[in-house]
C-alpha cells in the first residue's frame, strides 16, 4: 500500500516521506542543533549544487523540521508547506513573500486582531496598498479590485463570530483575474476543511491551536503550491521567524492524536451550541453546523465539522459576562483555542480588545459576546458548568 492510499489517520500516526531513522527509533528523532558538518569539502560542494542532499543551517532546514513540512503538505493536500515559529510568522512572512512596494491586497473584514494590525499598520509603511471588505462574497472583491492587486486574504470560519466563506466562489473569482488567495484556516484545521482542495492557493495555520492542541508550544505553518513555498523560505530565511526543532518534533507528536482530538471536538462543540440555542438566557448563538446559522449549506459543503468555537450573547451587559465567566469552573478563562482544555473569553476584551468599537460592531462582536473553545472534557460536565454559570 503506497502512502498516500492510506487514510489520514494512519498518516497522522506515520508522518514525513517514510525514510530510515537512525538506530531504528519508532519515534521521530530530534535533530537539536543549530548547525550541520560537512566531513568532506565535496560534501559542502554537492549541497551547493543540491540543497537536498544535506543540511547546512537550521534557519534553513533540519530534519525534524523537514518531517513536520512533509506531514502538514500532506493533511492539507498541497506540494510544499513550511513551519515557522508562530502563527504571526506564518502571516507575515505568507503576504510579504507574494507582495512587493506598490501591490495592493484585498483583506475581508473579519480577520485575526493581529493580521488587522498588519494590514492596518505595518504593509502600508513597505508602500503595500490594503483595502478591507465588509463582505467576503466575489462582487464585494471586485468592487474592491485594481490593477495592481496581487493577494487575496480570507479566514473562514471567523473569530469570534464564526461566519463562513464560499470557498469556491471566491477561489473561482480570483484564480479567473490571475490572484493569488491565502486563508486563515487555523479555526477549522485540516481534519475539518482542506482549502486547498476548494481552491485556495496558500493555506496558512497558527500551529499554536488545533494541530498543537496541549497549549504548550508556538508555531505556524503555510501550505501551498511549491513555487510561492520557495518565496516563503527565501523570506523566512532572511527574517528568520524559524521554528525550533523541539517545538517541531512536539507538533508531529501533536499530530498522531489530531483525527481522535478534532472528532471529539468537533461532536462535543455541537452539542454544546444546541444546548445554549436552547437557553432562555442566551439570546444567539454563533455555530457554523447549527441548522440557524446563516451559512450553514455552505459550512456543510466544505467542512466536515463545526469546529471548536462556539459563541454566544448575552444581550449588551459586560457586568452580566463578567459574573458568567467568574462562575465558570471547568471552562478556563484564557486565550487561544483548540486545546485539550475547554477555555472561555469574552473578544472585548481580550481578542478584540483594541479593535476600534465601531468596527467590532460592525464584526457583531458585542460586549455580551462569549467565545468558548470546547476542549476534550466530558461535554456532560462542560453542559453542567454553563449550566451554574447561567444560573448564576
Amino acid at each position: 500500500m503506497s502512502k498516500p492510499d492510506r487514510g489520514t489517520a494512519t498518516r497522522c500516526v506515520h508522518p514525513g516521506p517514510g525514510r530510515s531513522k537512525p538506530f531504528d527509533v519508532l519515534a521521530e528523532p530530534l535533530f537539536q542543533t543549530s548547525t550541520f558538518s560537512f566531513p568532506r569539502f565535496s560534501d559542502l560542494d554537492r549541497y551547493l549544487e543540491d540543497p537536498t542532499s544535506h543540511h547546512l543551517y537550521t534557519r534553513y532546514e533540519n530534519p525534524t523540521t523537514d518531517t513536520l513540512q512533509s506531514a502538514l503538505a500532506d493533511l492539507e493536500g498541497t506540494e510544499s508547506a513550511l513551519a515557522l515559529g508562530s502563527g504571526m510568522a506564518a502571516i507575515s512572512t505568507a503576504l510579504l513573500a507574494g507582495l512587493e512596494h506598490g501591490d495592493h491586497v484585498i483583506f475581508m473584514q473579519d480577520t485575526y486582531g493581529g493580521t488587522q494590525e498588519l494590514a492596518r499598520s505595518w504593509l502600508p509603511r513597505l508602500g503595500i496598498e490594503t483595502t478591507r471588505v465588509a463582505e467576503a462574497t466575489p462582487d464585494a472583491f471586485e468592487a474592491a479590485r485594481r490593477e495592481n492587486t496581487r493577494l487575496v486574504y480570507l479566514e473562514s470560519p471567523t473569530n469570534p463570530v464564526l461566519k463562513i466563506v464560499d470557498l469556491t466562489a471566491v477561489s473561482d473569482w480570483a484564480s479567473g483575474h490571475g490572484l493569488t488567495t491565502l486563508i486563515d484556516n487555523t479555526i477549522a484545521g485540516p481534519m475539518t476543511q482542506r482549502p486547498h482542495d476548494l481552491g485556495i492557493d496558500v493555506v496558512l495555520h497558527s500551529a499554536t491551536k488545533i494541530l498543537g492542541g496541549h497549549s504548550d508550544l508556538l508555531a505556524g505553518a503555510i501550505c501551498g503550491r511549491s513555487e510561492y513555498l520557495r518565496r516563503c523560505r527565501e523570506t523566512l530565511r532572511v527574517f528568520g521567524a524559524v521554528i525550533d526543532p523541539f517545538v517541531a518534533s512536539q507538533l508531529i507528536r501533536s499530530l498522531k492524536t489530531l483525527p481522535l482530538r478534532n472528532e471529539h471536538i468537533n461532536a462535543s462543540a455541537l452539542r454544546v451550541a444546541r444546548y445554549l440555542e436552547a437557553r432562555p438566557e442566551v439570546e444567539r448563538v454563533h455555530y457554523p453546523f447549527l441548522e440557524s446559522h446563516a451559512q450553514h449549506a455552505v459550512a456543510r459543503r466544505q467542512m466536515s465539522g463545526g469546529g471548536c468555537l462556539v459563541s454566544f450573547s448575552l444581550g449588551d451587559d459586560l457586568e452580566r459576562v463578567r459574573r458568567f465567566v467568574d462562575a465558570l469552573q471547568v471552562f478556563t478563562h484564557a486565550a487561544s483555542l483548540g486545546s485539550a482544555e475547554s477555555l472561555v473569553s469574552v473578544p472585548v476584551t481580550m481578542s478584540h480588545y483594541h479593535v476600534p468599537r465601531e468596527q467590532r460592531l460592525q464584526m457583531g462582536v458585542t460586549d455580551g459576546l462569549v467565545r468558548l473553545s470546547v476542549g476534550l472534557e466530558d461535554v456532560n460536565d462542560l453542559e453542567a458548568d454553563l449550566e451554574r454559570a447561567l444560573a448564576s
